[in-house]
């Protein structure tokens, strides 16, 4: 935040931020936090000015001794004078304040109350449940929440599944909200799931292959899975590879040379993987085709002057050794 934005804030303001990012501690002025006079404060309180610098305090307690005496005036007793904030977020930064404890009481049967959680917006909405799911009931527009607003909020508030339109959540956004809460598996529906959704979340949560459609990954999905996933190789259809997949896949899991077609490689394809990975040279020559005969018998001959270029630019000294022993 830049000192010129900072000069425009008010105590108030400060003190909202440094809560909701106490990150922003380092750079809130101090002879504006313990300020009671800003037209936000006059207008809540100072009662709530009092309990919002309790909580600050205990969260802060560097920034105590910079805290001012009031000079707000509260009206008379008996007065019809209503405490209520001049703007809809405010109740949502007081509720989470003091985790709505000792403000929803008092304020519990006041129409203020009600009209002013009314003006909240979806957002506000959203900041206040994860703190204060026991609100979720007092929220009237959970149909405006959106398929974004609705994982932001399951990360952090998995009971509130039921309140949401879980219809709206596409495969994707589903596996992201399984990886990091695995229990409302039982609310998904899996028929819609695309290969690249299921690698996504079977990669962290591999608990859910039971429920997985092998069938919908493709060439790119099995080469992604497998990398971090080998366990999954006895449900790969290995037909679905070509050469590149291959090459990516084997590099990091040589141990699936026997699965691999080398009669779908070319040249260039030997110079990568060979460059890439040098040992090859070796394993491949162990190989035998479907044919019977040797794969060394017949992979150098498809290997071009411009395959032997790039194969002695990534692996010189096997290049090198070969031309020694030939």
């Amino acid at each position: 935040m830049s000192n010129v934005n900072s000069v425009k804030m008010d105590g108030y303001t400060w003190m909202r931020a440094v809560c909701l990012d106490p990150k922003l501690a380092d750079e809130a002025p101090i002879e504006k936090l313990g300020d009671s006079t800003s037209d936000v404060w006059k207008n809540c309180g100072i009662e709530w000015f009092d309990r919002a610098w309790n909580y600050f305090e205990d969260r802060f307690p560097q920034f105590a001794k910079y805290r001012k005496a009031s000079t707000y005036v509260p009206p008379p007793p008996g007065s019809k004078q209503e405490i209520g904030f001049a703007e809809p977020y405010g109740w949502a930064f007081v509720f989470g304040l003091h985790n709505g404890k000792s403000i929803i009481k008092p304020m519990k049967y006041s129409k203020k109350y009600n009209s002013n959680l009314d003006k909240l917006s979806v957002d506000d909405w959203l900041q206040m449940l994860k703190d204060m799911p026991y609100m979720a009931d007092k929220c009237k527009c959970w149909h405006k929440f959106n398929e974004l607003d609705i994982r932001e909020l399951l990360y952090v508030r998995p009971e509130l599944a039921d309140k949401c339109r879980l219809e709206l959540l596409p495969p994707w956004f589903w596996a992201h909200i399984l990886i990091e809460r695995p229990q409302l598996s039982e609310k998904c529906e899996w028929k819609h799931w695309g290969g690249s959704d299921w690698v996504l979340l079977l990669k962290c949560r591999p608990q859910f292959a039971d429920k997985c459609d092998w069938s919908t990954l493709d060439a790119h999905d099995w080469q992604d899975l497998l990398v971090t996933r080998p366990e999954f190789a006895d449900k790969c259809d290995w037909s679905k590879l070509d050469s590149h997949n291959w090459i990516r896949l084997l590099v990091k899991r040589p141990q699936f040379a026997d699965k691999c077609d080398f009669g779908k490689f070319d040249g260039i394809d030997f110079a990568y993987l060979i460059g890439l990975k040098p040992e090859f040279a070796e394993i491949i020559d162990g190989l035998v085709g479907k044919d019977g005969d040797s794969i060394i018998g017949n992979w150098r001959l498809r290997m071009e002057e411009s395959d032997w270029s790039v194969l002695s630019i990534l692996a010189p000294e096997i290049v090198r050794e070969w031309k020694r022993d030939s």
